[in-house]
């Protein structure tokens, strides 16, 4: 049996977010689909995972599209991929997007294409579909297990890009808050109401709430997932894992004073916020907030994260609502984030940190032939894109240097173990 039921080549430059669209249609529809997510670059190794990514699809789909030709790894897939047809080993089907006979070269012009000309990105799946293979066809599916992916490029960017907004020292003060009352509308838990707030809050636990979601029954099937797929859950597991373990990131050396968990937690997080404010959750406490990230749809028996708006409008009532465990579900999940400051939450700022470069490295891990050493270069080489590694000594408690050095003994002690280990049991 095939890892993949299609492989999806295509030019990034003008054809990235309709592939996206794509492989998540045809997803749904029970094929799953290989295609690169970040961009190529590279030589001999990665040239071997991409002919292996073909040699494991059922299928090669070309989207020929006005740049195609003119990048050279397209093309050497399609010429890899028509190779291997001609050894029976899979079948070559093409979609035209953007383009006509005058701009396809003469071997392929003939050949029978599907046109995407006012059509979507569902449209096309299931005409694609209809045009597949017979052997080419969806993992077996059983009740209880899935095969989808945890969660969708797009949501991974907007965690990515959050986290980046939050570097930024000019968006600060919009995080700021007042001196809560018993009779405040927001109570001592819902700390503010702004829209840039309630936007991190979305932006950042959102994806989390996703995860979280999704995690048992992807638990359940990771025999069913191709192993890129298997490692890609992994990593996510492992960013949701960094939020719960909060206290075991300040004790990574060097140490930080971390005791949120103490009497009159109250008064002394207004004195010594670094020390006292809760700066992550538990498994508990964040299924109790998460509820109002997710939409579910009964009918068809899934849990889809909610816009942007909906979440504003949700939140809003809630802070101006009377359930005072609804303010306390949201504020808890959401406490690091009220009055954000990278010196004021020393502990939060290596969790978004230790995220920000699992979220990064999702992409960027050959799943074949991982290691220790792999596994802690890779985070090495994310941690190169830190975007708090530009702020000043004056705006954080600890240099970047340490707090690398505090994460990399996070994920060299515990994540990269417990990957090694979970990959070796499938």
């Amino acid at each position: 049996m095939t890892e993949h039921d299609l492989f999806l080549s295509f030019a990034r430059r003008d054809s990235a977010d309709f592939v996206t669209g794509l492989a998540e249609a045809l997803l749904h529809r029970g094929f799953r689909a290989w295609y690169d997510r970040r961009g190529i670059s590279g030589g001999a190794p990665l040239k071997s995972t991409i002919e292996k990514a073909i040699d494991s699809s059922g299928a090669f789909v070309a989207v020929l599209s006005p740049n195609y030709f003119d990048l050279p790894w397209p093309v050497r897939e399609l010429e890899y991929a028509r190779r291997r047809e001609g050894e029976g080993h899979l079948r070559v089907l093409f979609i035209w997007r953007g383009v006509d006979e005058t701009d396809i070269p003469a071997e392929y012009g003939s050949l029978r294409a599907i046109s995407t000309d006012d059509k979507d990105a569902d449209a096309v799946a299931t005409e694609l579909i209809e045009a597949t293979p017979r052997r080419v066809h969806p993992q077996e599916r059983r009740p209880g297990y899935t095969t989808d992916l945890v969660i969708p490029d797009h949501i991974v960017q907007q965690a990515l890009s959050t986290i980046i907004k939050m570097a930024d020292q000019s968006q600060w003060t919009a995080f700021d808050i007042g001196s809560p009352s018993d009779d405040s509308p927001g109570s001592a838990w819902m700390l503010s109401e702004d829209p840039h707030v309630i936007e991190t809050i979305h932006g950042l636990l959102g994806p989390l709430a996703y995860i979280y979601a999704k995690q048992y029954v992807l638990e359940r099937s990771l025999t069913l997932l191709s192993r890129d797929e298997q490692i890609r859950f992994m990593l996510l597991t492992a960013v949701l894992r960094s939020f719960f373990e909060d206290d075991i990131l300040a004790a990574c050396e060097p140490q930080i004073a971390y005791t949120p968990r103490v009497p009159d937690w109250r008064q002394k997080r207004r004195i010594e916020p670094a020390r006292y404010w809760w700066q992550g959750s538990t498994p508990i406490r964040f299924a109790e907030g998460a509820r109002f990230l997710l939409w579910a749809d009964r009918k068809e028996d899934t849990l889809t994260l909610i816009g942007r708006s909906h979440f504003a409008t949700t939140y809003r009532s809630v802070f101006n609502g009377l359930n005072v465990q609804d303010k306390q579900a949201i504020g808890l999940i959401a406490n690091a984030i009220f009055g954000w400051r990278p010196r004021d939450r020393p502990v939060f700022m290596r969790v978004l940190t230790t995220q920000f470069l699992l979220y990064t490295m999702i992409a960027e891990i050959e799943p074949l032939g991982i290691t220790d050493q792999v596994l802690l270069d890779a985070a090495r080489r994310a941690l190169r894109h830190d975007p708090f590694a530009s702020l000043s000594r004056d705006e954080t408690l600890e240099s970047t240097s340490d707090r690398h050095r505090a994460i990399l003994e996070y994920f060299d002690r515990i994540i990269a173990p417990w990957i090694l280990i979970r990959s070796r049991s499938l």
